[in-house]
């Protein structure tokens, strides 16, 4: 036996082997018939060992993914083969020879059995290129055969035998021994040695997307189309890289029905991908490390134990983060707002409502079904909180609510030009919630502009801030100094929750209590939202809710028609509110005299009828009809005096 090094190399291949392959290596490898004999070749001259090369050639058909070429008995015996050589040479010989400088250069110290091969595949990206393509090569096998890598085999060997004996009975496992493994790298099996190798796959496997078998398989055309072909920078194949250029093209497949389409097993290995990274024991992806590593630091958030609570943590500090961490986290969230299958932590935490809940509802779409369902009995405290995190973290952005977007789409590109264009400008940057700002403004001032599927699902969104002032970031962010000062007690004890501080704020503004204009103008574009549909005023319409069944139950909504409805009964003899929907109309009629007062924007109902029934019920009713009285007045005195001038000139005409 040869010696090349420390590498040792077989001379000759079995006769096993020979038997099974001989017409395989004659037709598929252009070896001579006796390509099992050693000695003087063809033209007289003593060659190498024919073995070597019509090995690594067989080989290479063996481990082929897109043609097996072979005849199932050579197929068995060379797989045979390599596991041998795999338990009995420190080094494959392919390896050796293409990596001498390397090993000697990187590696020189990595001396134990299968420390070399680690070694040379940690320092992957620095390798010579035919050193590189060698290793690539071969780590691409091991994804494909476990058993070619015996040091984890052995290793593992008991984890193995109790979690993940189904695929060691495979002839070949194409990766699924590594997910059983990487699944149950927590369980008291696992020994140090173990953790070791599985985590040493793991982080090799960020390298290169093609070291993982699953990955390449599924994804490798649609990787090389979109993704590889367009990039030159040298790390264009990382996993990481990859797992970006695939979720860019799904997020505008889901949002705007463009681009290319990822076929369907390519997306399924994308998410299982990009969980893998998420529930990863430490942080692996490099570009995490890269742009998070300060905030990570800063905030505390290295505490926790995955990669997937890292990012949780981030995100409760997205506000703070530098600009490079916010736009990995945006991008992050982009993808699973979308997609809700992406996110773990919620297909996790709210597993049981999915079930009960949700069943009928798509598993990427569940966040918006999990949202109508918040106060439901049956919802976990932890789910229902996680939803409203959920709900704050879309707040800031429209490209992370997937069904207003897709619904109002027309609407954002022909009314919003000027958000559509920050949308563009920015794409991995959240823009709080200025296009939501837009849409609604037009749903008060002309929503016949707009499509009655943008109108409803903007609606559901209005509704929600209504119940939770805080998802509404401009009136949140204008009003929260003067809610720390006037409603403090309100909601911070918890009485009414959220739902109390619009409420009380509203209260403060009538009192004229509230003092910044910013928040004034904040409070009067909520009036505005109400006052176009009476469902949008969630206090009011609970309070009125029988009433309106009674005596409106005809009127169509929208358009303040079901509120002119409630103030015409509240005037009627023949109608009789309950005492709880007439104090909250006299509440609200408060609110809108002195915003009417401070000649704000706010229009309640705006027929004649309408508005002197809303005129007699106001408490500042009086103030209102000697404004109107005036206004008469003026308008007599200036017909009385342009009519004695018109007079005048007929009659000096008819002197004449």
């Amino acid at each position: 036996m040869k010696i090349f090094g420390k590498v040792q190399v077989l001379p000759i291949l079995d006769g096993q082997l020979y038997d099974a392959c001989h017409k395989d290596a004659v037709e598929k490898c252009h070896a001579r018939k006796n390509w099992h004999e050693t000695g003087v070749g063809s033209k007289g001259v003593m060659g190498p060992e024919p073995g070597y090369f019509v090995l690594t050639c067989l080989y290479r058909h063996a481990y082929d993914e897109d043609d097996v070429k072979l005849s199932a008995s050579c197929l068995k015996e060379v797989r045979r083969v390599m596991r041998e050589r795999s338990v009995s040479v420190r080094l494959m010989p392919e390896i050796a020879d293409a990596c001498f400088n390397d090993l000697a250069e990187k590696c020189s110290r990595k001396t134990g059995v299968g420390e070399e091969l680690m070694c040379l595949q940690e320092m992957f990206v620095k390798l010579e290129p035919n050193c590189q393509d060698a290793v690539r090569k071969y780590t691409m096998m091991q994804s494909r055969d476990f058993r070619l890598n015996q040091a984890l085999s052995k290793a593992c060997r008991q984890v193995i035998k109790i979690y993940c004996l189904e695929f060691a009975h495979e002839e070949i496992d194409n990766g699924d021994m590594m997910d059983c493994l990487l699944e149950h790298k927590g369980v008291p099996e696992m020994n140090h040695k173990c953790r070791a190798y599985v985590s040493h796959t793991e982080l090799i496997s960020m390298k290169d997307y093609r070291f993982t078998f699953k990955f390449r398989q599924a994804c490798r055309s649609d990787v090389e189309q979109y993704c590889t072909s367009k990039a030159d920078n040298a790390d264009k194949y990382s996993r990481s890289n990859v797992v970006h250029c695939l979720s860019e093209i799904l997020i505008v497949r889901i949002m705007l029905g463009e681009g290319p389409e990822l076929k369907k097993e390519c997306r399924k290995q994308l998410r299982a991908e990009y969980l893998k990274l998420d529930n990863a024991e430490r942080i692996i992806d490099p570009e995490l490390l890269d742009v998070c590593e300060a905030d990570i630091s800063k905030n505390g958030c290295q505490a926790y134990e995955t990669t997937m609570l890292v990012t949780e943590c981030l995100k409760e500090h997205k506000l703070d983060l530098e600009p490079a961490c916010r736009k990995y986290i945006f991008r992050k969230e982009k993808l699973e707002f979308n997609d809700n299958t992406f996110d773990g932590m919620l297909q996790r935490v709210c597993a049981s409502e999915i079930r009960k809940l949700c069943s009928t509802v798509g598993h990427e779409n569940v966040l918006h079904c999990l949202e109508g369902h918040k106060d439901d009995l049956t919802m976990s405290d932890d789910c229902a909180e996680l939803v409203n995190k959920r709900q704050h973290e879309q707040a800031s952005d429209i490209r992370l609510m997937p069904v207003l977007y897709s619904s109002c789409s027309k609407e954002i590109r022909e009314l919003c030009k000027n958000e559509y264009t920050l949308l563009k400008s920015f794409p991995d940057e959240d823009i709080q919630g200025k296009v939501i700002g837009c849409l609604r403004q037009w749903l008060t001032e002309n929503n016949s502009k707009m499509s009655d599927k943008c109108r409803i699902e903007l609606k559901h969104v209005i509704y929600n801030t209504e119940i939770d002032p805080t998802l509404d970031i401009p009136f949140y962010t204008a009003c929260k100094s003067e809610l720390d000062r006037l409603c403090a007690d309100g909601y911070a004890t918890g009485v009414g929750g959220h739902r109390g501080i619009l409420e009380c704020i509203k209260a403060r503004y009538a009192e004229g209590t509230v003092k910044d204009e910013t928040c004034k103008q904040q409070i009067l574009r909520v009036m505005k939202e109400e006052l176009a549909d009476i469902h949008l005023d969630v206090n009011l319409y609970q309070a009125c809710a029988m009433d309106v069944r009674h005596y409106c139950d005809d009127v169509q909504s929208g358009d303040s028609k079901i509120l002119s409805c409630l103030l015409s009964a509240a005037q009627s003899s023949n109608a009789r509110l309950s005492d709880e929907c007439r104090s909250k109309l006299q509440d609200r009629q408060l609110i809108w005299a002195k915003a009417i007062k401070e000649r704000r924007d706010v229009r309640p109902p705006e027929t004649v009828v309408e508005f002197a029934h809303f005129v007699a019920g106001s408490p500042a009713r009086s103030s209102l009809l000697i404004a109107l009285m005036m206004c008469l007045l003026i308008f007599f005195a200036c017909g009385m005096l342009c009519g004695r001038i018109t007079r005048r000139i007929r009659r000096d005409l008819k002197n004449r």
